[in-house]
């Protein structure tokens, strides 16, 4: 197994109801979860659905995210470590 092999990256989505939780061999795919949560949210959620939120671009939108939910919601990305079994 490479180095690059032995780490994960964990997209988390912290929201009212607890955790969502996905695992990836990237960060960019880690953070790409989280761009897919945030933009699924402004889909369907009215209060969102200002042009201003849907018209960021996907840096600014996650950093934004605890402003447009009033720091109820929070994405954030964990790298962990991969042990093989000994």
């Amino acid at each position: 197994m490479s180095e690059a092999q032995k780490t994960i990256f964990c997209a988390v989505y912290e929201h009212k109801h607890g955790q969502a939780v996905s695992a990836h061999t990237t960060k960019e795919g880690a953070l790409k979860q989280c761009v897919t949560w945030a933009r699924d949210q402004l889909n369907w959620r009215e209060c969102y659905d200002e042009a201003s939120y849907v018209d960021l671009n996907d840096s600014d939108l996650i950093g934004s995210w605890p402003e447009i939910t009033g720091d109820t919601e929070f994405f954030h990305v964990n790298e962990l470590p991969l042990h093989e079994a000994e």
